[in-house]
Protein backbone atom coordinates (compact mmCIF):
# COMPACT_ATOMS: atom_id res chain seq x y z
CA UNK A 1 0.00 0.00 0.00
CA UNK A 2 1.31 3.38 -1.11
CA UNK A 3 1.95 5.97 1.57
CA UNK A 4 2.67 9.90 1.41
CA UNK A 5 2.97 11.75 4.21
CA UNK A 6 2.16 15.96 4.96
CA UNK A 7 4.70 17.90 5.91
CA UNK A 8 4.41 21.33 6.83
CA UNK A 9 6.68 24.09 5.71
CA UNK A 10 6.55 26.05 8.69
CA UNK A 11 7.88 22.93 10.80
CA UNK A 12 10.98 24.43 10.78
CA UNK A 13 9.94 27.31 12.41
CA UNK A 14 8.69 25.84 15.14
CA UNK A 15 12.04 23.63 15.50
CA UNK A 16 14.03 26.56 15.90
CA UNK A 17 11.87 28.27 18.55
CA UNK A 18 12.16 25.41 20.69
CA UNK A 19 15.55 24.42 19.73
CA UNK A 20 17.05 27.93 20.08
CA UNK A 21 15.08 29.56 22.64
CA UNK A 22 17.86 30.05 24.86
CA UNK A 23 20.44 30.69 22.54
CA UNK A 24 23.09 33.80 23.25
CA UNK A 25 21.97 36.75 21.35
CA UNK A 26 25.57 36.97 19.53
CA UNK A 27 26.53 38.28 15.95
CA UNK A 28 27.09 34.27 14.36
CA UNK A 29 23.59 33.40 15.63
CA UNK A 30 22.22 37.05 14.33
CA UNK A 31 23.47 36.09 10.87
CA UNK A 32 23.07 32.48 11.30
CA UNK A 33 19.32 33.88 11.81
CA UNK A 34 19.58 36.51 8.87
CA UNK A 35 20.40 33.67 6.44
CA UNK A 36 17.46 31.43 7.48
CA UNK A 37 15.26 34.11 6.83
CA UNK A 38 16.62 35.54 3.65
CA UNK A 39 16.23 32.05 1.96
CA UNK A 40 13.48 31.27 3.34
CA UNK A 41 11.38 34.32 1.95
CA UNK A 42 13.21 33.77 -1.56
CA UNK A 43 10.82 34.55 -4.42
CA UNK A 44 10.78 30.72 -6.04
CA UNK A 45 9.92 30.66 -9.62
CA UNK A 46 8.86 26.68 -10.74
CA UNK A 47 10.23 27.47 -13.89
CA UNK A 48 13.63 27.30 -12.11
CA UNK A 49 15.45 24.41 -11.30
CA UNK A 50 19.11 24.80 -10.09
CA UNK A 51 19.76 26.74 -6.88
CA UNK A 52 22.76 27.78 -4.64
CA UNK A 53 23.06 28.08 -0.79
CA UNK A 54 26.06 28.95 -0.82
CA UNK A 55 27.34 30.67 2.75
CA UNK A 56 30.55 30.41 5.08
CA UNK A 57 31.12 27.46 7.01
CA UNK A 58 29.26 27.46 10.60
CA UNK A 59 25.88 29.44 9.10
CA UNK A 60 23.61 26.92 9.41
CA UNK A 61 23.42 25.13 5.60
CA UNK A 62 21.73 21.99 7.13
CA UNK A 63 18.95 23.75 8.42
CA UNK A 64 18.85 26.59 6.02
CA UNK A 65 18.67 24.21 3.19
CA UNK A 66 16.01 22.12 4.67
CA UNK A 67 13.49 24.86 4.78
CA UNK A 68 14.31 25.61 1.51
CA UNK A 69 13.50 22.47 0.21
CA UNK A 70 10.23 22.66 2.38
CA UNK A 71 8.86 25.66 0.96
CA UNK A 72 9.64 24.38 -2.16
CA UNK A 73 8.16 21.44 -1.91
CA UNK A 74 4.84 23.16 -0.88
CA UNK A 75 4.99 25.34 -3.59
CA UNK A 76 5.17 22.49 -6.05
CA UNK A 77 2.74 20.44 -4.07
CA UNK A 78 -0.02 23.36 -5.29
CA UNK A 79 0.84 22.16 -8.84
CA UNK A 80 -0.41 18.81 -8.38
CA UNK A 81 1.90 16.71 -7.38
CA UNK A 82 4.10 16.37 -3.96
CA UNK A 83 8.14 16.07 -4.86
CA UNK A 84 9.91 13.66 -2.13
CA UNK A 85 12.95 15.46 -1.40
CA UNK A 86 16.15 14.00 -1.31
CA UNK A 87 19.69 15.03 0.91
CA UNK A 88 22.74 13.43 -0.33
CA UNK A 89 26.55 13.93 1.12
CA UNK A 90 29.30 12.82 0.35
CA UNK A 91 30.94 11.19 3.36
CA UNK A 92 29.52 8.98 5.91
CA UNK A 93 31.23 10.75 9.06
CA UNK A 94 28.58 13.38 8.36
CA UNK A 95 25.28 11.02 7.38
CA UNK A 96 24.43 10.38 11.08
CA UNK A 97 25.34 13.71 12.24
CA UNK A 98 22.66 15.62 9.53
CA UNK A 99 20.16 12.45 9.76
CA UNK A 100 19.68 13.30 13.24
CA UNK A 101 19.10 17.10 12.89
CA UNK A 102 16.17 16.25 10.47
CA UNK A 103 14.83 13.68 12.79
CA UNK A 104 14.77 16.13 15.23
CA UNK A 105 12.10 18.64 13.07
CA UNK A 106 10.07 16.33 12.34
CA UNK A 107 9.48 15.17 15.19
CA UNK A 108 8.90 18.51 16.71
CA UNK A 109 5.25 18.24 14.80
CA UNK A 110 5.04 14.76 13.71
CA UNK A 111 5.47 10.88 15.44
CA UNK A 112 7.68 9.93 12.18
CA UNK A 113 8.18 6.72 10.72
CA UNK A 114 10.07 5.40 7.67
CA UNK A 115 7.62 7.21 5.51
CA UNK A 116 8.24 10.57 6.58
CA UNK A 117 11.90 10.09 6.72
CA UNK A 118 14.74 7.22 5.62
CA UNK A 119 18.84 7.26 6.48
CA UNK A 120 20.28 4.88 2.94
CA UNK A 121 23.45 4.41 2.33
CA UNK A 122 25.58 0.41 2.20
CA UNK A 123 25.89 -0.06 5.81
CA UNK A 124 22.03 1.10 6.84
CA UNK A 125 19.93 -1.59 8.77
CA UNK A 126 17.78 -2.58 6.73
CA UNK A 127 14.30 -1.82 9.02
CA UNK A 128 11.24 0.11 7.78
CA UNK A 129 8.42 1.00 10.59
CA UNK A 130 4.88 2.20 9.00
CA UNK A 131 3.66 3.87 12.11
CA UNK A 132 4.23 1.10 14.89
CA UNK A 133 4.15 -1.53 11.98
CA UNK A 134 7.87 -3.06 11.23
CA UNK A 135 7.83 -4.65 7.89
CA UNK A 136 9.36 -7.99 7.58
CA UNK A 137 13.21 -8.32 5.74
CA UNK A 138 12.44 -8.84 2.82
CA UNK A 139 9.78 -6.30 2.28
CA UNK A 140 11.80 -3.62 4.31
CA UNK A 141 14.80 -3.90 1.94
CA UNK A 142 12.50 -3.34 -0.90
CA UNK A 143 11.10 0.03 0.52
CA UNK A 144 14.59 0.77 1.76
CA UNK A 145 16.43 0.64 -1.36
CA UNK A 146 13.45 1.88 -3.06
CA UNK A 147 13.46 5.58 -1.25
CA UNK A 148 9.73 4.87 0.10
CA UNK A 149 9.84 8.49 2.76
CA UNK A 150 8.91 11.89 1.69
CA UNK A 151 12.83 12.68 2.81
CA UNK A 152 15.37 10.22 2.17
CA UNK A 153 19.12 11.05 3.84
CA UNK A 154 22.06 9.38 1.53
CA UNK A 155 25.32 9.67 -0.05
CA UNK A 156 26.62 10.41 -3.03
CA UNK A 157 27.43 7.13 -3.66
CA UNK A 158 23.84 6.44 -3.80
CA UNK A 159 22.84 9.15 -5.89
CA UNK A 160 25.23 9.30 -8.62
CA UNK A 161 25.25 5.58 -8.75
CA UNK A 162 21.54 5.58 -9.68
CA UNK A 163 21.75 8.26 -12.18
CA UNK A 164 25.32 6.91 -13.41
CA UNK A 165 24.72 3.34 -13.38
CA UNK A 166 23.55 0.03 -14.66
CA UNK A 167 22.80 -2.42 -11.92
CA UNK A 168 19.27 -3.37 -11.06
CA UNK A 169 19.73 -2.45 -6.86
CA UNK A 170 21.04 0.54 -7.34
CA UNK A 171 18.43 1.64 -10.57
CA UNK A 172 15.56 0.28 -7.82
CA UNK A 173 15.07 4.08 -6.71
CA UNK A 174 15.83 5.97 -10.66
CA UNK A 175 12.10 6.76 -11.18
CA UNK A 176 12.03 8.55 -7.24
CA UNK A 177 14.27 10.82 -8.73
CA UNK A 178 11.67 12.34 -11.42
CA UNK A 179 10.25 15.62 -9.74
CA UNK A 180 12.24 15.72 -6.50
CA UNK A 181 14.16 18.22 -5.08
CA UNK A 182 17.51 17.01 -4.79
CA UNK A 183 20.32 18.50 -2.11
CA UNK A 184 23.51 18.48 -2.72
CA UNK A 185 25.39 19.05 0.36
CA UNK A 186 29.03 19.74 0.24
CA UNK A 187 29.12 19.36 -3.38
CA UNK A 188 32.52 20.82 -3.55
CA UNK A 189 33.41 17.16 -2.74
CA UNK A 190 32.44 16.26 -6.09
CA UNK A 191 35.58 15.48 -8.16
CA UNK A 192 36.76 18.50 -11.09
CA UNK A 193 37.17 15.29 -13.52
CA UNK A 194 33.43 14.44 -13.21
CA UNK A 195 32.46 17.84 -13.33
CA UNK A 196 31.49 17.60 -16.95
CA UNK A 197 29.48 14.83 -16.39
CA UNK A 198 27.67 16.02 -13.21
CA UNK A 199 26.81 19.04 -15.12
CA UNK A 200 25.18 17.19 -18.00
CA UNK A 201 23.28 14.28 -16.08
CA UNK A 202 21.65 17.08 -13.67
CA UNK A 203 20.23 19.32 -16.49
CA UNK A 204 18.98 15.89 -18.09
CA UNK A 205 17.37 14.98 -14.65
CA UNK A 206 15.77 18.77 -14.48
CA UNK A 207 14.80 19.43 -18.11
CA UNK A 208 13.24 15.60 -18.89
CA UNK A 209 12.49 14.80 -15.21
CA UNK A 210 11.51 18.09 -13.64
CA UNK A 211 13.76 17.57 -11.13
CA UNK A 212 14.96 20.71 -8.68
CA UNK A 213 18.70 20.90 -7.45
CA UNK A 214 19.92 22.70 -4.60
CA UNK A 215 23.71 23.10 -4.28
CA UNK A 216 24.59 23.93 -0.78
CA UNK A 217 28.52 24.64 0.17
CA UNK A 218 30.79 26.97 1.55
CA UNK A 219 33.08 26.60 -1.32
CA UNK A 220 31.12 26.88 -4.69
CA UNK A 221 32.35 25.30 -7.36
CA UNK A 222 32.06 25.76 -10.69
CA UNK A 223 30.00 23.00 -11.93
CA UNK A 224 27.41 24.98 -13.87
CA UNK A 225 28.06 28.91 -14.81
CA UNK A 226 27.05 31.14 -12.56
CA UNK A 227 24.04 32.23 -14.69
CA UNK A 228 22.57 28.60 -14.37
CA UNK A 229 22.11 29.42 -10.52
CA UNK A 230 19.84 31.02 -8.42
CA UNK A 231 21.03 32.25 -5.93
CA UNK A 232 19.06 31.94 -2.66
CA UNK A 233 20.54 34.43 -0.69
CA UNK A 234 23.54 37.27 -1.23
CA UNK A 235 26.43 35.36 -0.06
CA UNK A 236 28.69 38.55 -0.27
CA UNK A 237 26.89 40.05 2.24
CA UNK A 238 27.52 37.14 4.84
CA UNK A 239 31.33 36.60 3.87
CA UNK A 240 31.65 39.95 4.04
CA UNK A 241 30.74 40.92 7.28
CA UNK A 242 32.32 37.59 9.27
CA UNK A 243 36.09 38.28 10.54
CA UNK A 244 36.32 34.63 12.89
CA UNK A 245 39.34 33.78 11.24
CA UNK A 246 42.93 35.26 10.03
CA UNK A 247 44.96 32.77 7.45
CA UNK A 248 48.79 32.58 7.09
CA UNK A 249 50.20 31.01 4.29
CA UNK A 250 53.66 30.05 5.25
CA UNK A 251 54.82 28.26 1.63
CA UNK A 252 58.36 29.34 0.93
CA UNK A 253 59.83 27.24 3.78
CA UNK A 254 59.58 23.56 3.64
CA UNK A 255 59.42 21.92 6.78
CA UNK A 256 59.85 18.30 8.30
CA UNK A 257 56.99 17.33 11.01
CA UNK A 258 60.30 17.47 13.16
CA UNK A 259 61.48 21.15 12.18
CA UNK A 260 57.77 22.13 12.83
CA UNK A 261 57.43 20.74 16.14
CA UNK A 262 60.24 22.33 17.50
CA UNK A 263 59.16 25.74 16.54
CA UNK A 264 55.54 24.99 17.84
CA UNK A 265 53.89 25.84 21.36
CA UNK A 266 51.01 24.96 22.46
CA UNK A 267 49.30 28.23 24.30
CA UNK A 268 45.58 27.85 22.92
CA UNK A 269 43.76 24.49 21.64
CA UNK A 270 45.26 23.61 18.37
CA UNK A 271 43.68 21.16 15.06
CA UNK A 272 46.48 19.92 13.11
CA UNK A 273 45.04 18.49 9.91
CA UNK A 274 48.13 16.69 7.40
CA UNK A 275 48.00 15.02 4.55
CA UNK A 276 48.40 11.30 5.03
CA UNK A 277 48.18 8.50 8.44
CA UNK A 278 52.07 8.45 7.97
CA UNK A 279 52.17 12.08 8.96
CA UNK A 280 49.75 11.77 11.85
CA UNK A 281 50.79 9.21 13.34
CA UNK A 282 54.50 10.73 13.05
CA UNK A 283 52.70 14.00 14.33
CA UNK A 284 51.34 12.15 17.53
CA UNK A 285 54.21 10.52 18.38
CA UNK A 286 55.92 13.54 18.47
CA UNK A 287 53.69 15.94 20.15
CA UNK A 288 53.41 12.92 22.89
CA UNK A 289 56.83 12.82 23.40
CA UNK A 290 57.22 16.89 23.47
CA UNK A 291 54.06 17.54 25.94
CA UNK A 292 53.25 13.98 27.77
CA UNK A 293 51.18 15.94 30.64
CA UNK A 294 48.63 17.18 27.45
CA UNK A 295 45.68 14.79 26.19
CA UNK A 296 45.72 14.76 22.76
CA UNK A 297 43.04 12.91 20.34
CA UNK A 298 44.30 11.22 17.12
CA UNK A 299 41.71 11.04 14.26
CA UNK A 300 42.76 8.48 10.80
CA UNK A 301 40.61 6.18 8.68
CA UNK A 302 42.55 3.43 10.56
CA UNK A 303 41.07 3.91 14.01
CA UNK A 304 37.79 1.93 13.97
CA UNK A 305 34.86 3.63 12.97
CA UNK A 306 33.08 3.37 16.65
CA UNK A 307 36.52 4.58 18.24
CA UNK A 308 36.58 7.50 15.72
CA UNK A 309 33.04 8.76 16.69
CA UNK A 310 33.77 8.72 20.44
CA UNK A 311 36.84 10.84 19.79
CA UNK A 312 35.04 13.36 18.30
CA UNK A 313 32.17 13.70 20.50
CA UNK A 314 34.98 13.89 23.17
CA UNK A 315 36.38 16.86 20.71
CA UNK A 316 33.32 18.63 20.57
CA UNK A 317 33.02 17.98 24.85
CA UNK A 318 36.29 20.05 25.18
CA UNK A 319 38.31 17.03 26.15
CA UNK A 320 41.12 17.09 24.28
CA UNK A 321 44.01 20.43 24.17
CA UNK A 322 45.54 18.88 21.19
CA UNK A 323 43.71 16.93 18.22
CA UNK A 324 45.90 15.00 14.93
CA UNK A 325 43.70 14.46 12.20
CA UNK A 326 44.02 13.32 8.44
CA UNK A 327 41.26 15.54 6.03
CA UNK A 328 38.46 13.74 7.36
CA UNK A 329 37.07 16.20 9.23
CA UNK A 330 37.89 18.83 6.74
CA UNK A 331 34.08 19.00 5.76
CA UNK A 332 30.88 18.61 8.04
CA UNK A 333 32.44 17.63 10.84
CA UNK A 334 31.04 20.22 13.64
CA UNK A 335 34.34 20.52 15.87
CA UNK A 336 35.72 23.82 17.06
CA UNK A 337 39.39 24.91 17.58
CA UNK A 338 41.03 28.56 18.09
CA UNK A 339 43.87 27.62 16.06
CA UNK A 340 44.46 24.96 12.99
CA UNK A 341 47.46 23.78 11.44
CA UNK A 342 46.90 22.78 8.00
CA UNK A 343 49.20 20.82 5.75
CA UNK A 344 49.11 22.07 1.88
CA UNK A 345 45.86 21.21 -0.06
CA UNK A 346 43.53 22.56 -3.03
CA UNK A 347 42.88 26.08 -1.93
CA UNK A 348 38.77 24.52 -1.69
CA UNK A 349 40.08 21.89 0.91
CA UNK A 350 42.08 24.68 2.38
CA UNK A 351 38.89 26.97 2.90
CA UNK A 352 37.05 23.26 4.16
CA UNK A 353 39.42 22.79 7.10
CA UNK A 354 39.55 26.67 8.28
CA UNK A 355 35.92 25.93 8.59
CA UNK A 356 36.90 24.00 12.08
CA UNK A 357 38.15 26.92 13.10
CA UNK A 358 36.26 29.21 15.56
CA UNK A 359 33.45 28.56 14.35
CA UNK A 360 31.41 30.34 16.78
CA UNK A 361 32.88 33.31 16.42
CA UNK A 362 33.97 33.15 20.30
CA UNK A 363 37.67 34.55 19.78
CA UNK A 364 39.29 35.40 17.20
CA UNK A 365 41.29 32.10 15.02
CA UNK A 366 44.46 31.83 13.50
CA UNK A 367 45.01 28.97 10.49
CA UNK A 368 48.56 28.68 9.30
CA UNK A 369 49.05 26.90 6.10
CA UNK A 370 52.33 24.51 6.02
CA UNK A 371 54.61 23.06 3.59
CA UNK A 372 55.23 20.36 5.24
CA UNK A 373 57.75 16.95 3.47
CA UNK A 374 59.23 13.96 4.54
CA UNK A 375 62.21 12.41 5.36
CA UNK A 376 62.74 12.15 1.92
CA UNK A 377 62.32 15.44 0.84
CA UNK A 378 59.25 14.91 -1.09
CA UNK A 379 55.69 16.72 -0.25
CA UNK A 380 52.86 14.60 1.33
CA UNK A 381 50.48 17.12 -0.46
CA UNK A 382 51.43 15.78 -3.87
CA UNK A 383 51.01 12.53 -2.34
CA UNK A 384 47.09 12.48 -1.95
CA UNK A 385 45.98 15.41 -4.64
CA UNK A 386 46.30 16.51 -8.25
CA UNK A 387 50.04 18.56 -8.78
CA UNK A 388 48.01 20.52 -11.02
CA UNK A 389 45.67 22.01 -8.17
CA UNK A 390 48.63 21.58 -5.56
CA UNK A 391 50.38 24.32 -8.25
CA UNK A 392 47.30 25.94 -8.81
CA UNK A 393 46.62 26.88 -5.45
CA UNK A 394 50.14 27.90 -4.24
CA UNK A 395 50.19 30.22 -6.85
CA UNK A 396 47.46 31.84 -5.52
CA UNK A 397 48.47 31.62 -1.69
CA UNK A 398 52.20 33.31 -2.25
CA UNK A 399 50.64 36.60 -3.48
CA UNK A 400 49.25 36.92 0.14
CA UNK A 401 51.32 37.28 3.29
CA UNK A 402 47.80 36.68 5.48
CA UNK A 403 43.92 36.67 4.23
CA UNK A 404 40.91 37.50 6.55
CA UNK A 405 37.17 35.49 5.96
CA UNK A 406 36.14 39.06 4.27
CA UNK A 407 38.41 37.81 1.25
CA UNK A 408 37.71 34.54 1.26
CA UNK A 409 34.87 34.21 -1.33
CA UNK A 410 36.70 36.36 -3.75
CA UNK A 411 39.71 33.62 -3.09
CA UNK A 412 37.83 30.65 -3.94
CA UNK A 413 35.72 32.13 -6.84
CA UNK A 414 39.39 33.29 -8.49
CA UNK A 415 40.58 29.43 -8.05
CA UNK A 416 37.42 27.93 -9.42
CA UNK A 417 38.14 29.77 -12.27
CA UNK A 418 41.31 28.78 -12.63
CA UNK A 419 40.31 25.37 -12.34
CA UNK A 420 37.24 25.69 -14.66
CA UNK A 421 40.31 26.40 -17.52
CA UNK A 422 41.75 22.79 -17.50
CA UNK A 423 40.27 21.21 -20.14
CA UNK A 424 37.51 18.50 -19.24
CA UNK A 425 38.87 15.16 -18.56
CA UNK A 426 38.80 12.63 -21.38
CA UNK A 427 37.42 10.07 -19.10
CA UNK A 428 34.64 12.35 -18.39
CA UNK A 429 33.66 13.21 -21.78
CA UNK A 430 34.12 9.15 -22.89
CA UNK A 431 31.69 8.50 -19.64
CA UNK A 432 29.21 11.33 -20.51
CA UNK A 433 29.09 9.58 -24.41
CA UNK A 434 28.66 5.81 -23.01
CA UNK A 435 25.58 7.54 -21.66
CA UNK A 436 24.16 8.73 -24.38
CA UNK A 437 24.61 5.76 -26.58
CA UNK A 438 24.08 3.42 -23.80
CA UNK A 439 26.93 1.87 -23.74
CA UNK A 440 26.85 0.07 -20.46
CA UNK A 441 29.05 -2.78 -20.39
CA UNK A 442 32.58 -3.17 -23.00
CA UNK A 443 36.02 -2.96 -22.84
CA UNK A 444 38.00 -0.94 -20.79
CA UNK A 445 39.27 1.73 -23.08
CA UNK A 446 35.97 2.33 -24.54
CA UNK A 447 35.00 3.68 -21.16
CA UNK A 448 31.27 2.13 -20.45
CA UNK A 449 29.29 2.93 -17.48
CA UNK A 450 30.62 -0.02 -15.65
CA UNK A 451 33.62 1.55 -15.41
CA UNK A 452 32.08 4.55 -13.29
CA UNK A 453 33.65 5.36 -9.74
CA UNK A 454 32.62 8.37 -7.93
CA UNK A 455 35.52 7.23 -5.15
CA UNK A 456 38.10 5.37 -6.94
CA UNK A 457 40.68 3.80 -4.57
CA UNK A 458 43.85 5.35 -4.60
CA UNK A 459 45.44 2.06 -3.66
CA UNK A 460 44.61 -1.35 -3.38
CA UNK A 461 43.21 -2.54 -0.11
CA UNK A 462 42.48 -4.77 2.49
CA UNK A 463 39.32 -4.68 4.69
CA UNK A 464 40.36 -6.32 8.28
CA UNK A 465 37.87 -6.78 11.46
CA UNK A 466 39.17 -6.07 14.21
CA UNK A 467 38.13 -7.86 17.23
CA UNK A 468 38.85 -4.86 19.93
CA UNK A 469 36.14 -5.15 22.31
CA UNK A 470 33.21 -7.78 23.75
CA UNK A 471 30.60 -6.22 21.32
CA UNK A 472 33.81 -7.27 18.55
CA UNK A 473 33.88 -10.49 20.14
CA UNK A 474 30.49 -10.83 19.79
CA UNK A 475 29.30 -9.85 16.51
CA UNK A 476 32.37 -12.17 14.82
CA UNK A 477 31.12 -15.36 16.72
CA UNK A 478 27.88 -14.14 15.13
CA UNK A 479 29.38 -13.65 11.64
CA UNK A 480 30.86 -16.86 11.68
CA UNK A 481 28.05 -18.73 12.60
CA UNK A 482 26.17 -16.71 9.37
CA UNK A 483 29.02 -17.82 7.46
CA UNK A 484 27.88 -21.20 7.93
CA UNK A 485 24.39 -20.59 6.66
CA UNK A 486 24.42 -22.76 3.85
CA UNK A 487 21.09 -20.78 1.41
CA UNK A 488 22.58 -17.98 -0.31
CA UNK A 489 19.82 -15.47 0.69
CA UNK A 490 19.05 -16.47 4.02
CA UNK A 491 23.07 -16.23 4.63
CA UNK A 492 22.63 -12.59 3.33
CA UNK A 493 19.72 -12.23 5.19
CA UNK A 494 21.23 -12.86 8.52
CA UNK A 495 23.92 -10.78 7.59
CA UNK A 496 22.21 -7.62 6.95
CA UNK A 497 21.14 -7.94 10.57
CA UNK A 498 24.19 -6.93 12.00
CA UNK A 499 26.13 -5.57 8.84
CA UNK A 500 26.16 -1.70 10.38
CA UNK A 501 27.11 -2.88 14.29
CA UNK A 502 29.94 -5.41 12.41
CA UNK A 503 31.04 -2.44 9.90
CA UNK A 504 32.06 -0.51 13.52
CA UNK A 505 35.19 -2.26 13.43
CA UNK A 506 36.23 -2.68 10.12
CA UNK A 507 39.08 -0.47 8.43
CA UNK A 508 40.57 -0.40 5.13
CA UNK A 509 44.84 -0.98 4.73
CA UNK A 510 46.93 -0.95 2.05
CA UNK A 511 47.59 -4.57 0.25
CA UNK A 512 51.17 -3.87 0.44
CA UNK A 513 51.35 -3.78 4.10
CA UNK A 514 53.85 -5.87 6.26
CA UNK A 515 52.10 -6.35 8.98
CA UNK A 516 49.06 -8.95 8.10
CA UNK A 517 46.97 -10.50 10.01
CA UNK A 518 45.33 -14.42 9.38
CA UNK A 519 42.04 -14.58 6.69
CA UNK A 520 39.32 -15.87 8.20
CA UNK A 521 36.26 -16.26 6.38
CA UNK A 522 37.46 -14.54 3.62
CA UNK A 523 38.05 -11.35 5.94
CA UNK A 524 41.64 -9.97 7.43
CA UNK A 525 40.84 -10.98 10.81
CA UNK A 526 42.87 -10.05 14.17
CA UNK A 527 41.60 -11.62 17.19
CA UNK A 528 41.37 -10.23 20.49
CA UNK A 529 44.56 -12.26 21.70
CA UNK A 530 46.47 -10.78 19.19
CA UNK A 531 45.33 -7.15 19.29
CA UNK A 532 48.26 -5.77 20.11
CA UNK A 533 50.55 -7.36 17.54
CA UNK A 534 48.21 -5.90 14.59
CA UNK A 535 46.58 -2.85 16.27
CA UNK A 536 47.62 0.22 18.42
CA UNK A 537 45.03 1.77 20.71
CA UNK A 538 45.45 5.04 20.22
CA UNK A 539 46.85 5.61 16.49
CA UNK A 540 45.23 2.31 15.22
CA UNK A 541 46.17 0.06 12.40
CA UNK A 542 50.05 -1.34 12.88
CA UNK A 543 51.33 -1.06 9.43
CA UNK A 544 54.66 -2.63 10.33
CA UNK A 545 56.10 -5.14 13.01
CA UNK A 546 54.42 -7.44 14.78
CA UNK A 547 53.48 -11.02 13.67
CA UNK A 548 53.37 -11.89 9.84
CA UNK A 549 50.81 -14.18 9.22
CA UNK A 550 50.00 -16.05 5.63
Amino acid sequence: MKERRDISGKIILKYKESAFKNASQTFINHLRDLAFEEVGSYPISLGERFYCLNLPTGLGKTLTGLHFALKLRENIAQSGYTPRIIYALPFLSIIDQNYEIYQQVLSTEYKIDSHYLLKHHHLTDIVFYENDREFDFDAAKILLEGWNAEIIVTTFIQLFHTLIGYKNRMLRKFHKLAGAIIILDEVQAIHHKYWLVVKGILTSLATQLNTYILLCTATQPLIFPKSALRDTCEKEKYFRQLDRITIYPHLTKKQTLEAFINEFSPVKKTLFIVNTINAAKTLFRLLQGRYPQEKIAYLTTHIIPKERLKRIKEIKQGKYKLCVSTQLVEAGVDIDFPVVYRDLAPLDALIQSAGRCNRNAEEKGTMYVLNLINEKGKRYAYQVYDLWLIDKTEKILVRYSSISEPDILELINSYYEEVNQEKPDETAKALLKSLQTLHFNGEKETYPVSNFRLIEEDYPKWEVFIEYDEEAKMLWKEFTQIRKIKDRFERKMAYEQIKSRFSQYIISVPQTIENRPPVVENLLYVPYEQLEDFYDKETGYKLEGGVMVF
